[in-house]
C-alpha cells in the first residue's frame, strides 16, 4: 500500500514537473575534510546559476547525521532552553565514513540543467536527476483521477463526521443551558409563590402567622 502510494506521488510529481518544464536534481559538491560547514567559493561567472537553483531548493544534503561528532543520549535530562546537539550517528555501529559533501535539493528549469553539468571541475560538482519530468498516458491520467475522487470522497465523510461530531456536542452544551435556564426559572417562579403566600397569610392572620413563626 505505501509502495503504490510512493509510486504515485512520484508520478504526478513527474507529471507536474513535465506541465512546469522543470526537473528535480541533486546538485553536490566535495568540500575539504577540515570544513565545518558545506560550504564552497565559487567562480563569479558561474555563482548566478547556482543561486538560481538555490533560490528553488526544497532540502539540504543532511549534514549534521553525517559530520556531528558527539551522539544525543536519550537519557540525557532536558533542561528549559538548553541548544541541544544534532543526533548524530550511533558512534559504536560501523557507518561508512563520512562523504563530506555540501549541496541540496531543487527543481529547476530545464533549460538550467545544461549550465549546472558544465560547472568548472574545480569544485567537484556533480548532478544528479532525482525525478524526470513525465506526463502521465491516458490510462494513468484516469487512474490517478479515480483515486484523487476516492480520496476526496473519504476526506469528505471524515469532516461530515466531525462536523457531526460538532454538533452533537453544542446541541448537548445548548440543551445543557436549557436545563439550566429552566431549572433556574423554576427556582425563581417557586420563591416567588412562597413570598405571594407568605404576604397572603400575613394580610388574612398576621397575629397568629406572626406566633406560628416564633413558635416555630
Amino acid at each position: 500500500m505505501l509502495r503504490n502510494k510512493i509510486k504515485r506521488y512520484q508520478r504526478q510529481h513527474a507529471h507536474n514537473l513535465a506541465r512546469e518544464e522543470m526537473i528535480d536534481i541533486v546538485l553536490k559538491w566535495q568540500c575539504s575534510r577540515g570544513s565545518t560547514q558545506p560550504c564552497r567559493m565559487l567562480p563569479e561567472k558561474e555563482l548566478a546559476y547556482v543561486n538560481i537553483a538555490h533560490n528553488c531548493r526544497y532540502k539540504y544534503l543532511d549534514w549534521n547525521l553525517e559530520h556531528s561528532e558527539d551522539k544525543e543520549e536519550d537519557g540525557t535530562k532536558y533542561v528549559p532552553g538548553e541548544v541541544r546537539k544534532p543526533r548524530g550517528a550511533n558512534r559504536s555501529i560501523r557507518y561508512p565514513p563520512a562523504t563530506h559533501e555540501g549541496g541540496f535539493y531543487t527543481c529547476v528549469i530545464q533549460d538550467l540543467l545544461p549550465f549546472l553539468e558544465k560547472l568548472s571541475e574545480g569544485w567537484t560538482t556533480s548532478v544528479q536527476v532525482v525525478v524526470r519530468p513525465r506526463l502521465m498516458t491516458k490510462d494513468e491520467q484516469m487512474e490517478m483521477d479515480a483515486y484523487h475522487a476516492a480520496r476526496r470522497q473519504a476526506e469528505d465523510a471524515l469532516r461530515l463526521g466531525k462536523a457531526l461530531e460538532t454538533i452533537k456536542k453544542e446541541r448537548a452544551a445548548v440543551n445543557n443551558e436549557e436545563m439550566k435556564w429552566m431549572k433556574a426559572r423554576h427556582d425563581y417562579l417557586r420563591e416567588e409563590l412562597i413570598e405571594r403566600e407568605t404576604e397572603n397569610l400575613l394580610r388574612q392572620d398576621p397575629v397568629n402567622y406572626i406566633s406560628i413563626g416564633i413558635y416555630w
